[in-house]
This record gives structure tokens, sequence and C-alpha cells, in this order.
């Protein structure tokens, strides 16, 4: 008897992906078990969330194809399924249920944890982690929330597990507090009625993430500690690893630095010892090391924080990840400048503007370009730091940018002052007048006494060149682009 492995590769024709695993096709005699349906299965389930009253599409499709199947499958087919998966297919496709010669219950069980209901947790993780929002109707899961009120299935709680994470997200992004605390309370009492630790350490990990988006830093706090124990007791390293992740972020963000970096450097330590090519290993060691850069860094340790951020670029580079890149490339960038490494801080600024650029992401492409050009003005590198302001200055005239304007024609003033070209000089003290007008005070008074000032040293004959070239390194910053950008 053959074996038909379908999950990988999978195009959604279940009989095309059988027949191509068992070339030459075997004649009427010979049988073939197929495996892997049950994640297809699983995922099929994943996918109706957009729509909670519509047919799983893998369950539809085999189901309507079963005649189909009858005609090119001449032989013997054995499914082989776990029980959760079994019992889902019987639910979501009956004509094909009826079709099945016979069943054989094992009694087996794959694994500790129940493969629906940690299937249900995974996919209530990815809606909650999504970034679209594009949520289904309100009224569509409540519908579909009170016909399993009663559910007592693993398979139903895990599906309300998951109506419910939708639902919470929904009313946030409303600002329904009330509503949001009832399904929290909800959640809360399912997290409870679930025995197996792994499965408590997700549906803790996900009740952790929605408080804090609802800004509960407290509550979020009890609820990764509880994944975290949960974790730990299941004896499962990958989830105590995440759950070591994210209780360090939450430190982070409360202030607790030091709590932050003990979680993440363990989070680190454990993550370094699985294979380089795990994309979710790596992806979370990314994160990991990000969140120890900032963690360092907020207790002012620079140089501890610096060599985490460059090995989470790394990370991201390796992984064609342009956005995290973009990301941890400026974040960078900001905290070199800020420390006065103003030379280094311009070449990330200007791989910054490259990846910003690549995106699409225009308005994030003129922040960047205007940084570097700020940057190589203060380290005396004028004609390139002109030349990437102007091209600044060029972009928020294309996109609109009527406030950056003034920031940007400041640190033009100071960097023409600086070689010396003072005809220039005066033009753009004018431009820069005009441009402070659309700004309200205090900026508009501040940009309009640069152009003020220079007019002063300009008229001051005693003073020139020597003092205005004096003044090269701080007329760019002075109320300009380094201010503006609070860098």
């Amino acid at each position: 008897m053959r074996v038909a492995n379908i999950s990988e590769g999978y195009g959604g024709d279940f009989v095309e992906a059988v027949r191509s695993k068992i070339e030459p096709v075997p004649d009427r005699h010979t049988g073939v078990m197929v495996i892997g349906i049950d994640p297809l299965i699983y995922r099929s389930a994943d996918n109706t969330i957009q729509s909670p009253n519509v047919r799983p599409p893998f369950v539809a499709r085999i189901n309507f194809d079963r005649e189909q199947m009858a005609r090119s499958l001449p032989f013997p087919v054995v499914l082989w399924l776990e029980k959760e998966a079994h019992a889902l297919l019987l639910r979501e496709a009956p004509d094909l249920s009826q079709w099945i010669s016979a069943r054989f219950d094992f009694g087996v069980r794959t694994s500790a944890v129940n493969p629906h209901l940690f299937n249900s947790l995974l996919q209530a993780d990815r809606v909650l982690r999504r970034t679209d929002r594009s949520l289904p109707d309100e009224r569509d899961i409540i519908e579909e929330l009170q016909k399993l009120r009663s559910a007592r299935s693993d398979s139903q709680v895990g599906r309300r597990i998951v109506l419910l994470v939708v639902l919470a997200q929904k009313y946030l992004l409303s600002s329904n507090r009330a509503s949001f605390r009832r399904t929290m309370a909800e959640l809360d009492a399912l997290s409870k009625q679930i025995e197996e630790k792994e499965d408590k350490c997700m549906i803790s990990l996900m009740l952790g993430s929605l408080e804090q988006l609802a800004r509960a830093p407290k509550q979020a706090g009890k609820y990764f500690k509880l994944a975290l124990d949960a974790a730990r007791d299941s004896g499962s390293d990958k989830l105590e690893v995440r759950c070591l992740t994210s209780l360090g972020l939450h430190h982070a963000q409360t202030g607790d630095s030091r709590a932050a970096i003990r979680c993440l450097r363990d989070a680190v330590k454990q993550l370094e010892k699985y294979p380089s090519n795990d994309n979710k290993s790596d992806k979370l060691l990314r994160t990991a090391l990000d969140g120890l850069g900032e963690a360092y860094y907020s207790i002012h340790k620079t140089k501890q924080s610096l060599p985490y951020f460059e090995r989470a670029l790394l990370l991201a580079t390796q992984a064609n990840d342009l956005r995290e890149e973009a990301k941890i490339s400026t974040r960078i960038a900001d905290i070199l400048f800020a420390t006065k490494n103003l030379k280094k801080a311009a070449v990330y600024f200007e791989r910054s503007r490259g990846l910003e650029r690549r995106l699409g992401n225009r308005q994030k492409e003129m922040i960047c370009l205007a940084k570097a050009g700020t940057a190589y003005v203060a380290v005396g590198e004028f004609r390139h730091g002109i030349s990437l302001l102007e091209d600044s200055l060029q972009l928020s005239q294309q996109l609109g940018e009527e406030d950056i304007r003034a920031p940007l024609l400041s640190a033009l003033l100071g960097a023409h002052i600086g070689i010396g070209e003072t005809k220039t000089a005066i033009a753009i003290a004018d431009q820069l007048d005009a441009a402070a007008e659309v700004l309200t005070n205090p900026k508009r008074r501040e940009f309009q006494n640069v152009a003020r000032q220079f007019r002063v040293q300009l008229r001051d004959k005693e003073t020139m060149p020597g003092q205005l070239n004096n003044e090269r390194r701080t007329a760019s910053q002075r109320g300009g682009v380094a201010q503006a950008f609070k860098l």
C-alpha cells in the first residue's frame, strides 16, 4: 500500500494532490493511505474567520468533488485523520461521510495537546496579530456565539475562543470598554476550563496581548506570568521562549528595564540553540534582541544596546524583511545621532532611506533624507548633506508636507553658510521666512529668528567670514531638522 502526504505543496485539488504523490498511479488492487489531511482541515477552518457562517473551503471542496474522487481514484483510499479533524469532516462534509465504507478508531492521540483546540488557539493568535483589522461583522460573531453557548466539545470551545478574541478586538477598536471587559471575563472563564498546559499557555498569552492593546499593564503582566508558568509546566521550550519574550517586552513597556533584560536574555540564550534556518525562531530571536537593545538604551547603556540592535538588523536582512530592516536601521541611526556619533548615524539614515524607498514609504524616505543630510552637514560634509536635504525638500513639495519645509530650509541655510555661499544663503533665508508663516508659535518665531540672525551677521562686516563659518555646525541644527524630528 502506498502513502501520499498531501500537506506539502497542496494546490487546492485533492484528487490532483493524491495522484501527484503516487506516480505511477496504482491499479485497483493497490490501496493508497493519504496522510497530512489534518492541517488542511484545520487551516481551512481558520479561513472561515472572515465569514463565520461559511463552510471551510477545503472541506467544502472535498465534499463537492466526491464523485470525481470515485472516478479518478479507482482504488482503495484510506484517510488517516486525528479524532478532532474527523469530527469536523463529519460535520462539515455530510455527503462525503456517507460514501465512507468503514471507520476505525485506534484510540491514539498524536500528542498531549488537543489538536483542534490548539489549532484554534493558534488561529486566534494569528487573528490577534493581524494588522489589517478586516474583521467580520459583530452580529455574525454574536449569532454564532449564541449557538455555541452550551458547547462542550473541544472543537466548539476552540471556535468560541477564536470568536471571542475577534469580538474583543472589535470592541477595543470601537472604544466599547464595557463590552470588551465582558468579553474578556468570558475568555478568562474559558481559560480556567482548559486543562492542557500548552493550551492554557496559548490562551493566557492572547489574554495578555489583548490587555496590552487595552492599555491595562497590570492585567497584561498577570496573564503573561500565567502563560510562562504554564509553558514551563508543559515542558515546551518553544512556548517558554515565546512567553519569556512577551513578558520581557511587557516589562520594557512598563519601565521595568532590568526585569526586561533578565527575561529577554534568557529568551535569547535559548533561541540561539535553534537552527539558524528556523524562520519562526529567527523572527522571535530578532524581536528579543530588538527588545534587549531598547531595554539597555532606556537605562542609558548605549554601548551595550547597539550590538543587540545590530544583530537584530542582520537577522532582518537575512530574512529579507525590508520593513523590519528599515525600522531597526532607523532606530540605530537615531541612537547614534543622539549620542553624537554623527557620521555613522548618517550612514544608517541613508540605508533606511533606500529601504523606505523600496517599500514605497515616501514620507519616511523624506524624513530619512532630512536626518541623513543634517548629520552630514553637522560633521562638515556640506556638499553631500546639501544634496540629501534638497532631495528631501523636493519630496516634501511633492507630498504637500508644508510643516517640514521650514526645518529643511533652516538646515540648508546652515550648510550654505558653512561653505561660504552667501548669495544662496540669502535666498534660502527669504524662503525660510515664507515657510515659517504656515507654522504656529513658538515654531514660527524660532525659524524666523534663524533667518533674522543670519541677516544681522551678514550686515556686520566684522563678523565675516570668520563668525559665519563658526556658525556652520550649529546653524543647521538650531531650530532645524534635528529639533523638528526630536533626534
